[in-house]
């Protein structure tokens, strides 16, 4: 007995949608997942580069003597990094136009000084911030 396929059209329609909507969900998928290491991998670099101006900041204000020790010589040193990558102020930290923006805060209590710092940059359409104290003793 021979049996025969009745209707053997090849690829209809049918097929071919269904075939356009897998690719493109697949293709969702993938620009998706991509998307998400991208931001991460940003996340992680920005939050690297934050926290070595952070360091580099505290190194300074160990080096420098408490007697003169304050903001402005602070937003100095920041200035004078010769990256037009970051900036620092002791008021305002939504004026400065950088992508690192710094705000700066010494407050002298005696015997030591307590330097605060505020980092601010944006990874995708997020605001991230850093803060890190750092107390300066009076050395005898």
């Amino acid at each position: 007995m021979k049996k025969e396929i009745a209707n053997n059209k090849g690829v209809v329609t049918t097929d071919v949608i269904i075939a356009i909507i897998i690719l493109g969900l697949f293709t969702t998928l993938v620009a998706t997942l991509a998307y998400n290491i991208f931001l991460q991998s940003s996340l992680a670099e920005r939050t690297s580069q934050a926290r070595e101006y952070a360091i580099k900041i505290f190194e300074y204000v160990d080096e420098e003597d408490f007697a003169v020790l304050n903001q402005n010589q602070i937003i100095t040193f920041v200035s004078n990094l010769g990256d037009n990558k970051v900036s620092a102020t002791s008021s305002n930290i939504t004026s400065l136009t950088t992508p690192y923006k710094i705000l700066i805060t010494v407050a002298d209590n005696g015997n030591t000084k307590k330097v605060t710092i505020e980092i601010r940059y944006n990874v995708g359409s997020k605001t991230r911030t850093i803060t890190m104290q750092r107390i300066k003793p009076l050395a005898n």
